[in-house]
């Protein structure tokens, strides 16, 4: 029946040659209309199985929460500029309505300034209230430092990243406190010193900057996520990234985007870059190879095209299987164009071969497709089957490459065997319309029946070195290492990625955190209270932070109203004596001590920011170039006479302060109904019932496996609902390690059964697997012996070359049961072979060049296990022919 499909096809292509034109191109049409329809999402829920619980969850919250798809600005610059910069930028973007629906350049000042001590907990409370007591400049700093050395003393000072948090915040607001105090005595305060001097303590920096005030975070909260039409996504953030730059321009900062959408937008724009251009380094490449090869230049473009109308086809078909493509999936075209030229060129050497040898068009036309036909046949359905077997996959991602690539690789195959055939009696028809006519050559590969026949003599050296370093390949392939950093499949200097670093730095913040949800606000502060214990949580975010806790309200709000009788019973002061200014010179110097106990401290913890953060203001003590600002007021005032300007600021600093602690202890209550519209959309859904709660880690995930699977397991622990990219990577590794495992063993088996049914022999079948066998191993032992590690992408190349490199063996057996003669074989179908496998290597190889790393690593893995699969094949089968004929047949 095959034979007789094959003889048909051949007959048809040369005797209605403009019929069958005519029925290829309708098809082409349709089919490519329908692949017009395809799109790619880089998301990783799309490459997770269908209800899995992680991946609804993130998606759930994705439609809840518009900040959990969140767009960070990162603009490093002068702290002036940086902050016009924002000024100005906040009303350009959310001007852009239809893309931004909020930007956050600082805290909710009013919110603070009304509800700021009720937010304190009770122990804070108790510490900080002296400060609140007194607004009188002296008596101030008094009560400050006696509660500074309340708060921060002892090891559990800084115990909790929350404590370490508010303690880099206070510092801030001590720094401006400080730099106003400079300015008045230096005899150019700015406008409205007390305001200013009140607002730094009370409430600190407001806006988001860096300790160092060098970097400043914008937050952009847009009216879509990253599950929504992905074009969309790509020109709001091309069109948001436009007027930041612009705007950044014009104030000489240096401003980028960064964030799960701006991450997703690069991958996206890698994917598709790389996808033309790849395809087109490939084509070039096997257009030279055929050129080369078969000294015809029309040859090439005559497989070129079959494999164009393939890919379409293919494409087309996809449309059907799959609602769009994910980043497996998004390179078919690169993967069929390597493996759907094979079949081009295995017609196209059996056709030429037998034109030479001065047969007409159409007895050469059914020899070529009689003889190769079969081969191509059965590889092409080994192959699909090799990738269908992955569907049986958990993993989406593996199954809908595994449905997309079986499919995809019939239709080439198809193709090759429909309209190659009529190219090449077109070509015909032309040749005698202009009474033009082919040369006879001898394109055979001599050399390679040369090395098959010295092998076949030298079986027993050949094959005992074979087995040898196959062992060896198989010692070093158990050694290869695993690479969990999904950044490093990222395109290299990606702008989105280093900004990531920077955001970590300068912020102790990440875009890869970990989120969960829950409707009741009670067990939202019991996980968030939990989180925050987790020795690899760095800091939790959720509503609870705003909302006092019910628990001690009875207690806080006595405290608060203490604290705002006492204060409104306490005489202001309003003139400086002597005793007055030394006083103060004293308090500062204390305050100045208490700091350097706190970076004493902070420098024993670990903690950073804080160290860096007192730095500025009283120095290191190993740095006598550095003058803290602290130190340099005092140093400055120190022996003069300041009482005008110490009594000018009293009076600009007193009323303030004694006005904004009164609204701060008002007695309105506090829940979610009246808070801000930019705190509550954060935490609360857009149904108004659900709550978020984000986890953020210690440190950064990516540069350490073990971390980032107890950062994982750690949150896991709090709630089964944790969600977001850390648990989700985690997962599809879990997945894909199973189900890698598990398709090449079916694989393996499915191809098994299929050659024997095809060559109806057992040691033909078990010598058509000793090259894909022994070519898996060579694989992955060169990938570890040259350094290459594993990694999401690649990984996926081990069940691939089960059904690529199964394809040298079933033709070279094929042609040996019809020749049995080694030279003929090699010197035909090992030229077959060898151009078919350099072809696919081209087509593989030419992924090495892509921007996104994850093709590249997957690309160099397929490249080296397709080289290895055809030299197996090469020195393999004469042995195997040896063994055979002499202890078998």
């Amino acid at each position: 029946m095959r034979k007789r499909l094959l003889i048909f096809i051949g007959e048809n292509a040369v005797n209605n040659t403009y019929l069958m034109s005519f029925v290829i191109i309708i098809m082409t049409l349709i089919l490519g209309a329908m692949a017009s329809r395809l799109q790619v999402s880089t998301s990783f829920t799309e490459m997770m199985p269908t209800g899995n619980a992680k991946a609804e969850e993130f998606e759930f919250i994705l439609d809840e929460f518009n900040n959990a798809s969140n767009i960070i600005l990162l603009a490093e610059g002068e702290e002036h500029s940086l902050k016009d910069f924002a000024l100005e930028l906040k009303p350009r973007l959310e001007d852009l309505s239809h893309w931004v629906d909020r930007v956050d350049i600082n805290i909710p000042v009013e919110f603070y300034q009304q509800h700021g001590l009720k937010l304190l907990k009770s122990n804070e409370l108790k510490n900080f209230s002296s400060i609140y007591e007194n607004p009188s400049l002296i008596p101030f700093l008094v009560n400050l430092n006696d509660s500074f050395e309340k708060e921060y003393q002892g090891d559990e000072a800084l115990s909790t990243k929350r404590k370490e948090l508010d303690a880099v915040r206070f510092l801030d607001g001590l720094e401006k406190f400080v730099e106003v105090q400079k300015l008045v005595f230096d005899g150019t305060p700015p406008i409205n010193p007390g305001k200013v001097a009140t607002d730094a303590i009370l409430i600190g920096e407001t806006y988001f900057m860096s300790p160092d005030h060098k970097l400043i975070l914008i937050m952009i909260e847009p009216v879509f996520n990253m599950v929504d039409d992905f074009q969309i996504v790509t020109d709001a953030v091309d069109g948001i990234e436009k007027v930041i730059k612009d705007i950044a321009l014009k104030y000489e900062v240096e401003a980028g985007l960064t964030g799960t959408l701006v991450l997703a937008r690069d991958e996206m724009v890698a994917v598709e870059s790389d996808s033309w251009r790849i395809t087109t380094l490939a084509l070039a490449g096997i257009f030279i190879l055929f050129v080369a090869s078969f000294r015809i230049w029309v040859s090439p473009l005559l497989a070129i095209t079959a494999v164009i109308f393939g890919v379409i086809w293919a494409m087309g078909i996809t449309s059907i299987l799959v609602e769009n493509l994910n980043m497996t999936t998004a390179m078919m075209g690169v993967i069929l164009v390597g493996l759907g030229i094979d079949f081009s060129i295995h017609i196209i050497s059996g056709y030429t071969e037998f034109r030479n040898a001065g047969t007409d068009a159409l007895t050469s036309m059914i020899s070529a497709l009689v003889k190769s036909g079969p081969g191509i046949i059965t590889g092409g359905l080994t192959t699909a089957l090799a990738f269908l077997t992955m569907i049986i996959s958990e993993n989406r991602g593996m199954r809908e490459f595994g449905l997309v690539a079986g499919f995809g690789i019939v239709a080439t195959m198809i193709a090759s065997l429909i309209v190659l055939p009529v190219l090449l009696a077109l070509r015909e028809r032309l040749l005698n319309k202009f009474k033009r006519t082919s040369v006879p050559k001898d394109i055979s590969f001599k050399f390679l029946a040369d090395i098959a026949f010295h092998i076949y003599n030298h079986s027993l050296i050949y094959g005992f070195s074979l087995i040898i370093i196959t062992g060896i390949m198989l010692f070093e392939a158990y050694q290869i290492k695993i690479d969990y950093n999904y950044l490093n499949m990222e395109p290299v200097g990606l702008e989105s990625i280093k900004l990531q670093d920077k955001l970590v730095d300068a912020f102790d913040l990440s875009t890869d955190f970990v989120v969960f949800t829950s409707t009741d606000l009670d067990e939202v502060r019991l996980l968030t209270e939990k989180s925050g214990e987790l020795s690899s949580v760095g800091h939790t975010e959720s509503i609870s932070d705003y909302i006092p806790d019910d628990k001690d309200s009875a207690l806080r709000f006595r405290m608060i109203r203490d604290i705002r009788r006492t204060l409104l019973s306490t005489p202001v002061q309003t003139s400086i004596s002597e005793m007055d200014v030394q006083q103060f010179l004293s308090e500062m110097k204390r305050l100045e001590y208490n700091i350097i106990e706190l970076q004493s401290l902070a420098y024993m913890g670990g903690q950073d920011r804080i160290y860096e953060k007192a730095a500025l203001l009283v120095g290191v003590v190993d740095d006598t170039t550095l003058t803290g600002k602290i130190s340099g007021l005092i140093e400055s005032i120190d022996n003069r006479d300041i009482k005008s300007e110490l009594t000018y600021f009293t009076n600009q600093f007193t009323p303030h302060f004694r006005e904004s602690v009164i609204e701060m202890t008002n007695a309105d209550p506090l829940d979610i109904s009246l808070l801000p519209d930019d705190i509550r959309k954060r935490f609360v859904g857009n149904s108004g019932e659900t709550m978020l709660i984000s986890i953020y880690p210690k440190k950064n995930i990516w540069e350490d496996a073990k971390f980032l699977f107890q950062f994982t397991k750690d949150v896991e622990s709090i709630s089964s609902k944790a969600t977001g990219l850390p648990p989700i990577y985690v997962e599809l590794l879990r997945l894909m390690a199973i189900d890698g495992k598990n398709a090449t063993m079916f694989a393996i088996v499915a191809v098994f059964l299929l050659l024997t049914l095809d060559f109806r022999n057992i040691f033909y079948t078990l010598f058509a697997m000793v090259p894909l066998i022994f070519g898996t191993i060579w694989m992955v032992g060169i990938m570890k012996i040259t350094g290459l590690q594993l990694t999401m992408m690649n990984i996926m190349a081990i069940p691939l070359i089960i059904g690529i490199g199964i394809d040298d063996g079933v033709h070279v057996l094929h042609r040996y049961r019809i020749e049995k003669d080694i030279r003929t074989v090699f010197r035909s179908t090992g030229k077959a072979i060898f151009l078919t496998s350099m072809t696919t290597m081209l087509g593989f190889g030419s992924l090495w060049f892509a921007t996104y790393r994850g093709l590249g690593s997957m690309g160099i893995a397929l490249f080296i296990g397709v080289g290895t699969c055809f030299i197996i094949s090469i020195v393999a089968l004469p042995v195997l022919f040896r063994v055979h004929n002499k202890f078998i047949s």
